[in-house]
Order: C-alpha cells, then structure tokens, then sequence
C-alpha cells in the first residue's frame, strides 16, 4: 500500500513503504495537531523520514524528521490552523431583526462571523508524507490534538 485516505473520524493509519525512495502522503479526513508518527520496522538502520507540513518528504531531506527503527516521534501539523466552527458557520454576512432601517430601531443591523473574515476555510485535513531508502518498511500514524 502507498499512503492513503483515512475518513473523518479515524484517527490512525498503518501501512508498508511500497517503492524504496518515493514519498507517500497519508490524509487524515480530520484536522488533527499532532501526529505520532511510528516506524515498526525490527531491523537496525532501517530510517523512515516524515513531514506533516504538506511538502513531500525526502530522504535525509532538509525539514524531515528521522523516525529511527522502532523509534516513534510526534510531529506538529505544520498547515494552516483550522477550527471546526468554520464548517457550520455560514459564510458571509448574517442577517437579523425586522430589517436594517431608521424606522425599524428595534433591528441591530447584520453581524459578520468571525470565521467568515478567514474566507471559511474549508477542513484542509492532516497531511503526512513519509518516505524511506527501505522497501516494505512498515509504519503507523495515530493524529490527536
């Protein structure tokens, strides 16, 4: 398997470095913080670089952190910040009242939600890329925060 899809909801992912030397990103449904990020492999020496800024990683790339052989480590999301208020706030500017009118007092006018001024970012998700000079190396992912 090369990376993957993870549906909103879950939050890991285990899969095998398919091609030694080409990146696989993995995308989390969810937006989440952190990522723990774990190499399973058994075998000494066997390296697993991983990003999780949306660049694709590269073998002792610059940016990359290095997951030794049975090492695990926890990577920030290195995206935009997301919040879930800004998939159920309607963007644009929200009417209310019995009009916006001097001769309607009672109407306090329109109110602007703050997540609209963010443009309603759609849930970028989770992007992590992970790559190895290793064929069939396996590892996890398990998003939190």
């Amino acid at each position: 398997m090369s990376g993957g899809t993870v549906a909103a909801g879950t939050s890991t992912y285990s899969s095998t470095i398919a091609v030694a030397g080409t990146a696989e990103t993995t995308t989390f449904g969810d937006r989440y913080g952190y990522v723990t990020v774990v190499n399973d492999s058994a075998t000494a020496g066997q390296l697993l670089y991983v990003r999780a800024d949306g660049t694709a990683a590269t073998v002792g790339g610059q940016g990359c952190l290095v997951v030794p052989a049975g090492g695990q480590v926890v990577i920030a999301n290195g995206e935009p910040l997301w919040f879930q208020s800004s998939r159920v706030s309607a963007q644009g500017v929200n009417q209310f009242g019995g009009g916006n009118t001097a001769s309607s007092p009672s109407s306090p006018g329109t109110v602007t939600p703050m997540e609209s001024l963010a443009g309603q970012m759609a849930n970028p998700g989770t992007h992590i890329s992970v790559i190895s000079s290793t064929l069939s190396l396996p590892y996890s992912l398990e998003g939190s925060g």
